[in-house]
């Protein structure tokens, strides 16, 4: 997912003339069954990733366009553990989806619930 690369430069998102692709591939990856993987767990470590085919072209011109990353089975005020379900994503990537998605208005936070922030779309 593009999140992580795009909270780097989150300070810029709102800029007007910030326009960029988001482009989509099916890769081939490869593993060493060296017997250790990243969490010093036996595994294999990722050792190569070759780009098989082109699958979709994501544009961002303005900022209604982050509008398409909202998945619409959300209820009218969610978490980011519902955001993560309904995105088929983990809960640690939806959050900071949800912190950028926050920053640049396309959703509120509304209230909390514990430690967990409750978040609202914006429709404008």
């Amino acid at each position: 997912m593009i999140f992580p690369e795009l909270y780097k430069i989150k300070s810029f998102l709102k800029e007007p003339n910030l326009s960029f692709r988001i482009i989509m591939m099916d890769m081939d990856e490869y593993k060493l069954l060296d017997g250790w993987g990243k969490n010093k767990h036996n595994n294999s470590s990722k050792y190569d990733r070759i780009p098989t085919a082109l699958a979709d072209e994501i544009e961002i011109d303005c900022l209604m366009d982050y509008m398409q990353f909202v998945p619409y089975e959300l209820p009218e005020q969610f978490t980011a553990k519902q955001f993560a379900k309904a995105a088929h994503i983990q809960t640690s990537l939806a959050s900071v989806t949800l912190n950028i998605l926050y920053y640049i208005g396309t959703v509120s936070r509304v209230g909390k619930n514990g430690n967990s922030y409750i978040y609202e779309v914006n429709e404008s």
